[in-house]
């Protein structure tokens, strides 16, 4: 009804209302998106949080676009031709305008929804905010919702059926396997867990619904795999080239699923934490989680990147980067061969790096140089520190005080005592060496200094070892993994009163038998002793570079058990297996092997006989080992195996 002269202004008007509600609409979305993701970066899982900001951001796009389409033009009649989202160039598309009644509610219930969505992605990580922040980033990519999962694997849709992977437990026979999936059926709210077994076409199939309705997944381990499983560089690297010397057998056991034998292999981070406890049961083999440090987002995961970029273009071995320093060593070339050590004694190592004197080094190859020289001492303390030469057998002097009674009579670190009072201690027993070496008067050793040849393999060190290779911050990380892998299964590894998580029992916090986490670092084709835990613990083992091959015993009657007390019984990747032990041993329904890369975690009940071999082609191999002690077996520690003379 207004005067003509004034419709020009009824229709500016209009139009400055309709942009000022655009303008401030996207403004709006974008600014409170934008905030998430500021904020995101600062929490402790910092890319997780990222990715859940980035969905926000991703509706509130959408949100916007719905804001400038909503209230259609002035007359109320014409089509909207609205911009792909994300800002591309592509040619604009032609949105019906719904009815005028319509469009008002979208235009300002949107900004409203997304804000509130927003505000939701920044509170506290509970777990009901966990699962609403992946519940976000999903809803970018795709219509289906995993309310599960700390971080979800691929979605498999089959016939309108949701499927999200938990787990896959292996068992000695491939027809053994069972595939744990979590199923949602087409309209269904809530999932469920479902058992899937191979059928006679080898597809992992099973029944599920009120109908009985078969569903089967249509595609072969090797597709799964590759959809579920993190991709790595190492991945790349065939088995049968990281361990050449291996029975073709366990070739093809690790081939697509990085586990053989009986053990799990885990997919889902929350059934992690719960079910960790059940599932390393004695007989039951290992628990493998690939990819479970950045799933569960440890401070390993950063010092795993820390050292790939450390170690990433140099082709020395592990001595001569521990002797020299990473920057002073590094070269061109990558790890096309495995360098070894080469004339280095082991004198200067220890005086030269700080990791090396904190831990064992495994002088099986090393050989003997230099005149074998007698120390005698008259008066105890001798003022010298001793460990074992190999695994188990001899002794080495690694520290001494300085002009101490083993210092003035011309011990020298590092040396390898060949006998004691004339009783040969070289290739004896590590407890009857070290009782030889500690009598309390007239001592007289012969030692000799060893030059360390071979693969070079440090077990039992320090976190200090990690900072030497890749960085103060990288060591920083690694302290923080026991406190916030024990938070983790004392918040979320309980949820749902479950009690065969390893959080707390009957009200007593678990107990963790080490604060700090040890070091093993070895060249590829270094290997460990096949041994037991005399106080066995549920070990936990991150990968932080390389493959480390593991084999773990669960059953000594179908494996044909070893005989390891009166030899050392080790399986490295670069030398001829004994067709009658080793061979024979690893390829046995008995024994489980699994295949652990950077970024992987796995955990083995310490009771059950275990070794590790690191493999070839990828570069050294470090790794993280802790143990978690039941609360019986508290005052069960007998202390160190070091000995202090």
């Amino acid at each position: 009804d207004w005067p003509k002269p004034c419709a020009s202004v009824r229709a500016t008007c209009l139009d400055c209302c309709q942009f000022l509600v655009r303008a401030f609409g996207t403004i709006f979305l974008g600014g409170l998106s934008m905030a998430a993701v500021a904020a995101a970066a600062q929490r402790p899982s910092a890319r997780s949080r990222l990715r859940a900001a980035a969905g926000c951001f991703g509706l509130g796009a959408a949100g916007a676009v719905v804001v400038r389409s909503g209230l259609g033009s002035a007359d109320g009649g014409a089509a909207a031709h609205v911009p792909a989202p994300g800002g591309s160039a592509g040619p604009s598309t032609a949105i019906p305008e719904p009815p005028r009644g319509v469009n008002q509610r979208l235009a300002y219930q949107t900004p409203v929804v997304v804000s509130t969505l927003v505000v939701i992605g920044l509170l506290p990580a509970r777990s009901r905010h966990r699962r609403l922040l992946r519940c976000l980033r999903r809803a970018s990519t795709t219509s289906a919702l995993v309310p599960c999962s700390v971080a979800p694997q691929a979605l498999a849709v089959v016939h309108g059926v949701d499927l999200h992977p938990v787990a896959l437990r292996r068992g000695r026979q491939a027809q053994d396997d069972i595939l744990l999936v979590r199923c949602r059926l087409k309209g269904e709210r809530h999932w469920r867990m479902l058992d899937l077994r191979r059928d006679g076409h080898g597809y992992w199939a099973n029944a599920c619904g009120v109908e009985e309705s078969r569903i089967t997944l249509r595609k072969n381990d090797a597709e799964l795999a590759a959809e579920w499983l993190p991709v790595s560089i190492s991945a790349q690297t065939p088995i049968s080239e990281c361990a050449p010397s291996w029975p073709e057998d366990v070739h093809e056991a690790l081939t697509p699923w990085p586990l053989k034998g009986c053990g799990t292999i885990v997919f889902d981070a929350q059934y992690f934490l719960e079910s960790a406890c059940e599932l390393l049961a004695g007989g039951q083999g290992p628990l493998l989680f690939p990819g479970g440090a950045e799933q569960l987002a440890l401070p390993s995961m950063f010092a795993g990147k820390a050292l790939q970029q450390a170690l990433s273009g140099t082709s020395m071995g592990l001595a001569e980067l521990f002797l020299h320093g990473v920057d002073d060593s590094k070269q061109r070339g990558g790890f096309a061969e495995d360098k070894h050590c080469k004339d280095i004694l082991y004198e200067d190592l220890l005086d030269a790096s700080e990791a090396v004197s904190t831990g064992l080094v495994d002088l099986t190859r090393a050989r003997l140089v230099g005149t074998r020289r007698t120390c005698r001492m008259s008066e105890w303390p001798y003022g010298f520190l001793h460990i074992p030469r190999t695994w188990a057998h001899g002794v080495v002097l690694r520290d001494l005080e300085p002009l101490g009674e083993a210092e003035l009579a011309g011990c020298r670190r590092g040396d390898v005592v060949i006998a004691a009072n004339g009783q040969p201690t070289f290739d004896a027993p590590a407890q009857e060496a070290a009782a030889a070496v500690e009598l309390p008067r007239n001592l007289a050793l012969e030692v000799q200094q060893p030059v360390l040849e071979g693969p070079f393999y440090l077990r039992d060190a320090s976190v200090r070892a990690i900072g030497e290779l890749a960085g103060v911050d990288a060591e920083e990380a690694v302290l923080e993994l026991v406190p916030r892998l024990s938070q983790l299964l004392a918040e979320r590894g309980g949820d749902g009163g479950n009690r065969n998580s390893l959080s707390e029992e009957d009200g007593e916090r678990a107990l963790w038998r080490e604060e700090q986490p040890s070091v093993f670092a070895g060249d590829g084709g270094s290997a460990s002793q096949l041994h037991a835990d005399t106080e066995p613990r549920v070990q936990f083992c991150h990968v932080l570079h390389g493959i480390k091959l593991f084999a773990i015993e669960h059953d000594p009657r179908a494996s044909g058990a070893l005989d390891c007390a009166s030899a050392e019984v080790s399986f490295p990747v670069d030398l001829p297996l004994a067709e009658d032990q080793g061979a024979r041993w690893l390829a046995s329904p008995g024994v489980s092997v699994a295949a652990c890369r950077a970024g992987d975690l796995l955990c083995f009940w310490g009771g059950d006989q275990h070794c590790g071999a690191n493999a070839l082609g990828v570069g050294p191999c470090v790794a993280l080992f802790h143990a978690y002690e039941w609360p019986l077996q508290r005052d069960n520690d007998d202390g160190a195996a070091d000995g202090v003379t």
